[in-house]
């Protein structure tokens, strides 16, 4: 889940799928740089949250100052890169064939964000992350009856957070 704390003007995110692709629609997407073109691209207010449940193809573009609240995983598949390129000149490496089986072809429902609650009824969080590239995680994120975070009394100070630091698959 991402909260949005302070996007800068124009800045965008994508989650979820515009429409359904097939993982030979997804293949040629990816090869022909077009993946963007089917992907839900979102514009954050402060306050806005995204949900990502497991198998949702997400980024965070540039500009954004967003909470991310996951279970831990040390699988990153990297899906689209921009055409960046390592410190030899060569593409950095894609995970296309391993993201295949992760990636929920059907994901075009609830990618849209919701309004965070007011900051008297959710506890304080501070957090940040920010990525480059799309991705996709094969971890299964909190479901809908999972128990939510208690309201934090103000007479307490806030939760201090370290960030936990996620392995990308090596390069």
């Amino acid at each position: 889940m991402w909260v949005s704390i302070d996007p800068a003007d124009g800045a965008y995110l994508y989650s979820g799928l515009k429409d359904k692709l097939t993982p030979e629609s997804y293949r040629n997407a990816i090869a022909d740089n077009t993946i963007i073109d089917y992907l839900g691209k979102y514009f954050p207010r402060r306050g806005d949250v995204f949900f990502l449940p497991a198998g949702r193809i997400h980024s965070i573009g540039r500009g954004n100052f967003v909470l991310e609240i996951q279970e831990t995983s040390d699988i990153t598949y990297r899906i689209y890169d921009y055409d960046r390129r390592d410190a030899a000149g060569k593409p950095r490496q894609l995970h296309v064939e391993e993201s295949i089986e992760a990636v929920n072809f059907d994901d075009t429902a609830d990618a849209a964000p919701t309004q965070m609650p007011t900051a008297s009824t959710s506890p304080r969080l501070c957090l940040t992350s920010t990525t480059t590239s799309l991705s996709t995680s094969r971890s299964a994120i909190h479901s809908p009856s999972s128990p939510s975070l208690p309201a934090m009394p103000s007479s307490q100070p806030p939760m201090e957070l370290k960030p936990n630091l996620k392995k990308d698959i090596p390069h």
